[in-house]
């Protein structure tokens, strides 16, 4: 349902209550993260499938595992982003939401599609990842 999907856009209030599991076969991994794709982000993702979508881990994050996935139907992207573990120790999540949502619904950065049990849903922005020593 479409006012479901709302929900999530901009929303970092909104969570859906789903962990993706980095330890489960692939198949089944990428299987969930279609899912939790179909589930915030709906539209162009409603129909989309495993077979459908292409998922290719990134690499360059610090605190966090990174996927892109790829609709093939229709080439639409989304970055899937699962919080490293233990990381909420030393990053405050929910500030971190509030900005990059606030920051979305400004145009100011990737779309803020939404929030799942341990990571978050983006629009995709082509970028070159920094360097940890280009960051200093």
């Amino acid at each position: 349902p479409l006012l479901a999907i709302m929900a999530f856009l901009n929303n970092p209030d909104a969570v859906l209550d789903e962990v993706i599991d980095l330890d489960q076969p692939e198949d089944e991994l990428f299987s969930c993260i279609v899912g939790v794709i179909r589930t915030i982000v709906g539209d162009e993702w409603s129909t989309a499938s495993s077979e459908s979508v292409d998922i290719t881990k990134l690499t360059g994050g610090i605190t966090n595992i990174l996927f892109m996935a790829v609709n093939k139907a229709n080439n639409a992207k989304v970055i899937v982003r699962i919080y490293g573990l233990g990381t909420a120790a030393f990053i405050d999540r929910n500030s971190e939401n509030v900005v990059f949502a606030t920051l979305s619904k400004l145009n100011f950065g990737p779309t803020f599609f939404g929030l799942f049990k341990n990571g978050r849903l983006e629009g995709y922005l082509p970028a070159l990842a920094l360097q940890i020593e280009e960051m200093a």
